[in-house]
Formats: C-alpha cells, structure tokens, sequence
C-alpha cells in the first residue's frame, strides 16, 4: 500500500532520532527505514532514485549488514566509532536517512541529508563517550554495548 506524506508526520523528529541511530551503529537506521519502507512504500519515493530503499531485497541486505554490525561491535579489534571511517560512515548513514525520509514527506531531501548527518555525528561522540565513562564505572562494557544495539534499534520506533 502506498502511503500518502500525511501519514509521515514530522520528519525533523524522524530524522534526528534516526540520525542518532547511526551515530551509534551505522547500519541499524538503513535496515529499520528500509523494512519499514518496504512494507508501507511510499508515495513519493516510487519514482524516484530513492525507491530502491523500498525493495525486498535492500531490505534483507540491509538487515543482514545490521547484524553483522552488531557482531562485529563486541569485537575488541574494532577500530573506535569516532576515528575518521567510522564517522564519516555514521554521517553518510545519516544523511541518507534524513534524505530519504525528507523525500517521502514531501520536502527538500537536502535538508534531510543535512539534518541527518549532523545528528548522527553528535550522537557518534555523545554515545561513545557516554559508554567509555559508563564502562569505566561498571568494568562492563559488553553489556553496555547491548544496551546501546537496543537503544539503536528502539530508534525505529519513531516510523510507526
């Protein structure tokens, strides 16, 4: 079913939450807009060079990339969310959210990229501090972890 933009209602909002998502795992926010999409396709996303987001097949892609994100996180030889790759991977992530969910709600998708990118960089570093100092108390960090892949994930709470 199609849906109409007066069903996507505030995009800043989606957009920032989403955003704040990928700061924290970059593919998380991709798989969540794009299962969400591809079960309610939007409008003005069909014709559109968006539209790919809205397939069975990114969606499962994208799913699958999620969880290996997730995986990959609680392995220590990871390189840290905040050198250059992994933020510059959370702001692309972020900026095509934000553009993407701007274009289905009927508004500039540059606005979005731009709203998007921004929050997911601020939630690169606020989420990542946070956890360091969090961790350095409770000497638990895998659990801390877990705590913030179910904090990533609630975040798509804000489509429905």
């Amino acid at each position: 079913m199609l849906k109409h933009h007066d069903d996507m209602k505030s995009p800043l909002i989606k957009t920032l939450v989403l955003g704040m998502s990928a700061g924290m795992r970059t593919m998380v926010p991709l798989s969540i807009m794009s299962t969400n999409f591809h079960k309610n396709k939007q409008i003005n996303l069909k014709n559109s060079k968006f539209n790919f987001i809205q397939t069975g097949v990114v969606s499962t892609l994208l799913d699958m990339a999620a969880l290996g994100e997730l995986a990959g996180d609680k392995n220590p030889n990871i390189p840290d969310r905040t050198e250059a790759m992994g933020v510059i991977g959370r702001a692309l992530s972020g900026a095509f959210v934000g553009a993407t969910i701007y274009k289905a709600s009927f508004r500039n998708p540059v606005n979005g990229a731009v709203i998007g990118a921004i929050s997911a960089v601020a939630s690169t570093f606020i989420f990542f501090h946070l956890r360091k100092s969090l961790a350095k108390k409770t000497h638990n960090d895998k659990i801390l972890g877990m705590a913030e892949d179910a904090l990533a994930f609630t975040a798509g709470k804000v489509l429905k």
